[in-house]
């Protein structure tokens, strides 16, 4: 699926006061492309994702979601910081819940779930409550439900900032590893910049008053990639780019 935003803007209305959380945000992804967006925190990047998951409506301008000439499914998807697993239900349950709410019968939703509960080191963790797992364990059993589901567009809104470094580094390989078989877009909110390069196609750099997209740049490294690309010469030289897009935020913020 492809999303084309133009113009896009938000006001937040409040006890009279106006907020203007996005102002003209104009962008296009394409079909099947991982795209991260980073900007300065309040730049509005979770109320862009918020908008385009249509939970937010627009103020002014567009959002189209536009499905693949080859595919006509159209589903959307947000995937949270917090995993959002529900307390009351084991884990299998919460990994199937979403192909359950789709009437999909147990013997067809559980098998490729235990598949992929196993691949990623859940195995024998099926019975298990979400309180029983770390804070890792919980997040990859959200983004295995996701996948299940298999949404044309997946919006994913920092969901491994709580995470330690180790534990992020994994839970990003994981996610590459389902992502890439797929035919899935994915726009990916984070702050963290070595995160974005190492995961996507392409990196986009929000104004901080979120008017704007100030820096696209695609990200020429080859899929699948790995913590070796950390330290290559064609990341270091997009990570420069980056930091030197966001470096004039950071002063502001060191000097208001």
């Amino acid at each position: 699926m492809r999303a084309d935003c133009n113009g896009l803007g938000v006001t937040f209305r409040s006890e009279g006061t106006e907020t203007r959380a996005l102002d003209g945000v104009t962008f296009a992804t394409n079909h099947g492309e991982f795209v991260s967006i980073i900007g300065a925190s309040g730049c509005g990047k979770t109320t862009l994702l918020r908008s385009i998951a249509q939970l937010v409506r627009p103020s002014s301008g567009t959002i189209e979601l536009i499905p693949h000439p080859d595919d006509p499914n159209s589903d959307t998807l947000l995937v949270f910081q917090e995993s959002s697993l529900f307390p009351w239900m084991r884990v299998l349950e919460n990994a199937t819940f979403g192909l359950a709410m789709r009437g999909v019968e147990r013997e067809e939703r559980e098998p490729e779930a235990l598949r992929l509960l196993k691949q990623f080191g859940l195995a024998g963790r099926e019975r298990a409550w979400p309180s029983e797992l770390s804070l890792g364990m919980r997040q990859r059993v959200a983004l295995i439900r996701a996948f299940l589901c298999k949404p044309a567009l997946l919006l994913m809104d920092e969901p491994f900032a709580a995470l330690d470094a180790q534990t992020r580094l994994e839970l990003q390989q994981e996610l590459l590893a389902l992502w890439q078989p797929t035919s899935m877009s994915v726009i990916f909110v984070t702050h963290d910049v070595d995160e974005a390069i190492l995961l996507s196609d392409r990196v986009m750099v929000m104004s901080p008053s979120g008017g704007k997209m100030e820096l696209q740049l695609r990200v020429p490294l080859s899929q699948p990639r790995n913590t070796g690309d950390l330290t290559s010469p064609e990341f270091v030289a997009i990570k420069r780019e980056v930091l030197k897009q966001l470096a004039p935020a950071k002063e502001q913020a060191m000097h208001a």
